[in-house]
């Protein structure tokens, strides 16, 4: 049964017959304590990582489908814009145009000349990364859709640029650490075999030109290139002001803010959030998770507006946008760096009757060039949402054949470890690990108040419990038992990459 920190803090007090005056600033060194003892737990036992089960998607490619559907450069070098002229292109319009702005964010774009295509196709190739892309409608119910790049266009200006956009790798939630296992959802296929990068890159014949590519149903997959998301440096100045007032439903209290970049969206239908009002009944697009996210920056100073006065609160930031290079005034890039600002709001004390605790949880989303959020008690916290405790750093992984279609892929992995930071959390651990962890933070407990003897005694209880834990979870599996498990096998015992059926039984001799 999951074990809150609070009660884990309780049995540290009891057990070492320690709890100075029990204040807040005691209790947050014992939280201090299970942390570091968590992350020792999980790399001497990782299997005890508790598991979770999350969901990503990998879109087809969107590419050329004539040669009068193509990109065009424009007046701005970052920008390019799609032309989309035959009536083939029908497809290619609706998988451009989709849920966001931010669903393409972190794609790759291939671009191609044909007027100016060599003997080696992609010696002339150009690749960029996606930033954002929007529609700007013209009349008629007809848009122009462009595209912002991480890098300027530098060649000369053209109208018949072919083109393909995929996905290189799949961005897994910072939340999600080791991956045990990947299948397709509602597919016959089992689940999917796990390839080392280098043996990867040889399968996965390297997409030198446009129309190089290997679709099909992914049957493989391996690890990619980790992501990393620079955190904000500064934290939000806030103050209070009655214009405008507070209105609520959200009652006045005393509270913090910080704030983190996002880069991308996921799909509402698999990763949105609590509604962002009481009165709203539409699903937020600020709610629905990003594919990379930063970890959360400085805090700002407390404010307090439980007061007689009707005061909201301001807060003000950076432009992120303008930290990229993408706020000139009339450029076509103007506002399109692709990033976006979280506002996490954590609170302190209410003015009327609420459940609440003191962590940061996700209030809003705004603009990468908004520069300023205003909090007027209109938006409800996503309590299912707390700051992540991640560095910013995410796994990604890629896949052979590249989809075909669209996929749904369902990863199955251990969490990562998010330091406690409030009595209500549940350590990322299994139950098993209740007693580890106890014995594990009296030792460093003891040892920051250099009470070496007993600091020893303590490790050495966790030594015992977990050699303990390691012989009730052996394996189910008797001694000498070969266990073979697998869909295909070929000669010398190396398993097909193409099976003949989807499944076949898993065989036990």
């Amino acid at each position: 049964m999951p074990v809150p920190a609070s009660e884990l803090i309780s049995r540290l007090q009891m057990e070492t017959d320690r709890a100075p005056d029990n204040s807040p600033e005691w209790r947050k060194r014992l939280l201090y304590f299970l942390s570091k003892a968590q992350e020792r737990v999980v790399r001497d036992a990782p299997f005890l990582s508790r598991e979770q089960e999350v969901r990503v998607i990998m879109d087809p490619d969107v590419a050329s489908v004539s040669a009068t559907d193509v990109l065009q450069t424009t007046s701005d070098p970052w920008v390019l814009k799609v032309a989309l002229t035959s009536p083939a292109a029908t497809g290619t319009r609706a998988m451009w145009e989709m849920e966001f702005p931010e669903s393409h964010s972190g794609k790759i774009l291939r671009v191609q000349s044909p007027a100016d295509q060599p003997s080696v196709g992609y010696e002339r190739t150009r690749e960029f990364v996606v930033r954002e892309v929007w529609a700007v409608p013209i009349g008629g119910g007809v848009s122009e859709i462009y595209v912002s790049l991480d890098k300027p266009w530098q060649g000369p200006a053209a109208t018949d640029l072919e083109y393909r956009m995929f996905t290189k790798a799949a961005v897994l939630p910072p939340e999600l650490g080791q991956v045990l296992s990947v299948k397709i959802h509602d597919h016959p296929y089992g689940p999917l075999d796990a390839m080392p990068a280098g043996e990867y890159d040889n399968w996965n014949y390297a997409r030198y030109s446009l129309d190089n590519t290997v679709p099909g149903v992914p049957r493989v997959y391996s690890r990619g290139q980790t992501t990393y998301l620079q955190a904000p440096n500064v934290a939000p100045t806030v103050a209070k002001t009655e214009g405008p007032a507070w209105i609520g439903p959200e009652p006045k209290g005393k509270f913090a803010y910080a704030i983190s970049l996002v880069f991308g969206k996921q799909e509402m239908w698999l990763h949105s959030g609590n509604p962002s009002a009481q009165s709203l009944l539409s699903p937020s697009v600020s709610r629905v998770q990003p594919w990379n996210e930063s970890a959360v920056g400085p805090s700002s100073d407390t404010v307090d507006n439980s007061g007689a006065g009707a005061d909201s609160i301001a807060l003000t930031f950076p432009n992120y946008d303008f930290s990229e290079g993408f706020a000139h005034v009339g450029s076509l890039r103007e506002g399109r760096s692709g990033f976006k600002v979280r506002i996490w709001r954590a609170r302190y004390s209410s003015a009327t009757p609420l459940d609440f605790d003191s962590r940061f949880y996700l209030l809003s989303e705004v603009a990468g060039d908004a520069g300023t959020y205003n909090d007027n008690g209109s938006e409800t916290p996503d309590r299912n949402r707390p700051a992540p405790g991640y560095s910013g750093v995410q796994q990604t992984l890629q896949f052979f054949p590249c989809g075909d279609a669209r996929y749904e892929l369902v990863v199955r992995g251990a969490m990562s470890l998010a330091p406690l930071q409030s009595e209500t959390q549940i350590p990322n651990v299994d139950a098993l690990a209740v007693d580890l962890l106890v014995h594990l933070a009296k030792g460093y407990m003891y040892e920051a108040a250099a009470n070496t003897a007993y600091a020893l005694s303590a490790f050495r209880d966790y030594t015992a419990a977990l050699e303990s834990v390691m012989n009730r979870t052996a394996s189910v599996v008797p001694p000498n038992t070969v266990v073979r498990i697998g869909w295909g096998k070929s000669s010398g015992g190396v398993r097909r990459l193409y099976p003949q059926y989807p499944e076949e039984p898993t065989e036990i001799s």
